[in-house]
């Protein structure tokens, strides 16, 4: 962005981050950077130590579309229940079902969780508890609140409660500290339990452990949401099961169980079928069985009583007919029955549970049994899809529509079916009549033996089939297998490492570490905005830099007098050439030391500068024009009246204020006594006339003046100056004062502008790891007494 001040453009907000003044940060605080390492090392290594490691423990099964396992071919049930085609998605669903997830927690009896209290943490001890909580069926327990249990001896215990429960969006605060004994009921108003001892574990002092009674409602939800259950890929048939755990043997523990209610889950529904086909045939055996004894001793009878001899080939042949017949109509009649019950039932999913297959009854239609096996495929699947989507879901609505097709072509199909079915009947009744007309040539005595041996046959070939019908059933039931299979067991095989290591932690914690100082540090240099590198003034300041004045080491205001061999006595000769080239061709230079604000150097530079030029065998005047926070007099130990003030103020004369320093060839003028209105009497005419005085004397008159952006002083000095030097000091000034001393130059308010930068170091030159710029070194200093 660039901000616009009278015409002049600078640059205000920093375009990015210079890479190389951010290396410059880098090294010269490298120590920093060592210091947070070392603590990002110890975070990480607490971090290891206190927090236990996650892992990800699987298990994978095999999802069966077609488990016919029986060799016999006649047993036409199981092929008919062997036709669904388990959906993969619903067994996913199934799997993450809040009710199995349920039943899995019921049957690990998880109803308590025991832990260690540890300084700053706590430790799950799964399997290695050290006190049984026996509780009485029925007796209440506040669910989910962590009990502090201390052992206070071998016969007594501590119990401590300090939690609050929220049930029913209400909130109550359960807080009380109570002593309980081993072996003895413990109660108050939220729990009643019996603490016992666990054989075998040892408990040392001070140990203190946590009880919670587990909400299994809640810790079901909890494991549905953090399992994770991934099908195949397209066109597979594998699920696997995932579930991130601090405790990798619970997680095992909690899958196999997970995987065995599914698997029973799936062979509840398979076994109820198989059961409603057995029950309904023994119910037809029982009625049948009574029907062939009696009709048996009632030939046995009629044999004895009428000494009833075989009956001939003819009449055997018309007893024969006249059987088959009746069998045929009791087999049209058994059918026709199943028709009307499956017309009547097939728009209810409860009583469809207790249809059996057509094949039972010696239906063959090929269409009509795949239709009620579909349409109790469906019926299975919708019960089960239930239990994770709504009746609104897109899944349930398009099993609705296909159950509701599927129901009305079945009914289409058992109407013809009916029709059929009764048309066959009629011609078999006429069939009967007959053979029943053709057989009264027969004897009086055959006739009653033959309509006796009728229906004694035809109860034992019904019973024999009705046997024959139930051994497959129970074939079919004893063959069956589940629908899924497990492939990989969960076990410690299984499980994995979820998250990093120890050495990749430390490795993160020691970068973390590395980057909060690295962040300051470019935060600084994004948002800076004090002056830092001589590289960026440079860029933005349009007046000359003519010098760079290095920071003062030494606790000396005149280094220059004190260390003459020092770097920055250096800085001040370079500062002193650029002056005398730029003024060469003046025979009495005025020079105005100015800064933006307090704290940029000024009294420091004009004093320094001033002795600099002195030792050059030059005569230099320097006079302290800072009305207002005069400090000239005590660099050089002098009396601070009378000065200058009072030479404006016509109480004073010329010689009375030139005061000699300790410095051959320099002059000083202090402030004098602080005035009411420094900068009116700074424009009295009284200035000039000293100033043409002054050059008589000096060829250099060295200017020390208020902050001119605090105060004007110094602008009544401007027009009388021949060079107006501005201070920017490192790391003090901001680019407020860069903009400044640009404004002033661009709109003419002041001539012959100058820039020396005060403060400057290695890191704001862009040097590092160079101490004395390789000649001037500290070690060579010589201090002059």
């Amino acid at each position: 962005m660039k901000k616009t001040k009278k015409h002049i453009v600078v640059q205000n907000e920093p375009g990015g981050i210079n890479l190389k003044q951010l290396y410059f940060s880098v090294y010269n605080n490298k120590y920093w950077f060592l210091l947070f390492a070392g603590i990002g090392l110890a975070g990480g290594a607490l971090y290891t130590f206190f927090v236990p490691q996650k892992y990800n423990v699987l298990t994978s099964v095999l999802v069966k579309t077609d488990n016919s396992q029986a060799t016999l071919t006649t047993v036409q049930v199981q092929n008919q229940d062997n036709k669904k085609n388990n959906s993969v998605q619903d067994q996913v669903g199934v799997l993450s079902s809040y009710t199995l997830n349920l039943q899995t927690l019921q049957n690990l009896g998880w109803n308590v969780s025991w832990a260690r209290k540890n300084l700053l943490t706590t430790t799950d001890l799964f399997k290695d508890t050290p006190f049984i909580a026996d509780t009485l069926p029925g007796t209440r327990q506040v669910k989910s609140v962590p009990l502090v249990i201390t052992p206070v001896s071998n016969t007594q215990y501590t119990v401590k409660c300090d939690a609050v429960q929220e049930q029913y969006g209400r909130k109550h605060k359960i807080n009380f500290e109570e002593t309980g004994y081993f072996g003895k009921p413990f109660k108050n108003d939220y729990f009643n339990f019996t603490l016992l001892k666990a054989p075998g574990y040892v408990i040392s002092d001070g140990d203190s452990f946590t009880l919670t009674f587990n909400d299994l409602n809640q810790l079901a939800k909890s494991y549905q949401e953090e399992l994770k259950i991934t099908p195949g890929d397209e066109g597979s048939d594998l699920i696997t099961i995932e579930l991130a755990s601090r405790e990798p043997e619970r997680a095992i523990d909690y899958l196999r169980e997970l995987v065995n209610v599914y698997i029973k889950f799936g062979l509840t529904e398979k076994n109820r079928r198989a059961a409603n086909t057995v029950r309904f045939i023994d119910n037809q055996i029982a009625g049948i069985s009574d029907s062939l004894q009696a009709t048996g001793n009632t030939v046995s009878d009629f044999k004895a009583n009428n000494n009833a001899i075989d009956i001939n080939q003819q009449s055997t042949a018309i007893v024969n007919d006249l059987n088959k017949s009746r069998g045929d109509i009791a087999a049209a009649k058994m059918q026709l029955d199943y028709y009307s019950n499956l017309k009547r039932y097939v728009n209810s999913a409860t009583a469809m549970k207790g249809m059996v297959a057509p094949s039972v009854v010696g239906i063959t239609d090929a269409s009509l049994n795949s239709l009620v096996a579909k349409l109790t495929e469906l019926f299975h699947r919708r019960e089960v899809l239930s239990y994770t989507a709504t009746d609104q879901s897109p899944e349930i609505i398009s099993l609705n529509q296909e159950i509701s097709y599927t129901q009305k072509t079945i009914s289409e199909n058992l109407n013809n079916l009916i029709s059929n079915a009764q048309l066959q009947l009629q011609s078999l009744n006429s069939q009967e009549s007959r053979i029943i007309s053709a057989k009264t040539v027969l004897p009086k005595t055959e006739q009653n033996l033959n309509k006796i041996k009728r229906k004694f046959d035809f109860n034992n070939d019904l019973y024999s089939y009705l046997l024959q019908k139930r051994s497959e059933a129970q074939i079919a039931e004893a063959s069956r297998d589940p629908d899924a299979q497990v492939i990989d067991q969960a076990s410690f095989g299984t499980a994995t490492l979820k998250g990093f290591g120890t050495a990749v932690k430390l490795l993160i914690g020691m970068v973390l570490g590395l980057l909060l100082p690295l962040i300051y540090l470019t935060g600084r240099l994004l948002f800076k905005n004090e002056l830092k590198y001589v590289t960026d003034i440079k860029e933005q300041l349009q007046p000359a830099i003519i010098g760079n004045i290095l920071h003062n080491k030494f606790d000396n205001e005149l280094p220059v007098i004190t260390y003459p061999h020092s770097e920055i006595t250096e800085s001040f000769r370079s500062l002193r050439i650029s002056i005398q080239y730029l003024l060469k061709d003046l025979p009495h230079k005025v020079i105005s030391v100015h800064s933006s604000i307090a704290g940029e150097g000024k009294t420091f530079v004009s004093s320094n500068l001033a002795a600099i030029l002195a030792i050059n065998n030059t005569r230099v005047l320097l006079i302290d024009a800072d009305l207002r926070q005069p400090r000239t007099q005590q660099i050089f130990k002098l009396q601070n009246a009378p000065g200058l003030s009072d030479y404006l103020k016509g109480t004073a004369v010329f010689n009375e204020i030139i005061k000699p320093s300790h410095i051959k060839g320099l002059h000083v003028v202090t402030s004098g006594e602080k005035p009411d209105y420094p900068s009116e009497l700074l424009a009295n005419h009284r200035l000039e006339g000293f100033i043409t005085e002054a050059k008589k004397h000096f060829e250099y008159i060295i200017f020390n003046n208020s902050p001119m952006g605090i105060v004007k002083d110094g602008m009544m000095v401007v027009p009388h100056s021949d060079m107006n030097l501005f201070l920017l000091r490192m790391n003090k000034s901001s680019v407020d004062q860069l903009y400044y001393i640009n404004e002033l130059l661009n709109e003419g308010v002041i001539k012959n502008v100058v820039v020396a930068l005060n403060n400057v170091t290695d890191e704001s030159q862009g040097m590092v790891g160079q101490k004395g710029h390789g000649y001037y070194n500290d070690d060579r200093l010589l201090k002059l007494n």
